[in-house]
């Protein structure tokens, strides 16, 4: 199955991501992350699990600097 069918629950997140299911459901509750509800069921659909680990991974701050640095120089 393609991961943009493939949905995982709340417990499987908590192992994938190592949070606890309370943080979890907090995340939820602020509408942090994306989920499906189905029924009294939440859900994560993995594509955008994948996607929102992604769009919140900060990289070091000497790879910012750099390119700080580098664009200056171009300017």
């Amino acid at each position: 199955m393609e991961n943009n069918l493939k949905l995982i629950t709340v417990k499987e997140l908590s192992d994938i991501i190592r949070l606890k299911k309370s943080s979890i459901y907090s995340l939820v509750y602020r509408r942090a992350i994306p989920y499906v509800k189905i029924n009294s069921k939440t859900l994560f659909r993995l594509s955008d699990i994948e996607k929102f680990i992604e769009q919140n991974t900060h990289e070091p701050l000497k790879d910012q600097l750099e390119k700080i640095n580098t664009n200056r120089k171009i300017k």
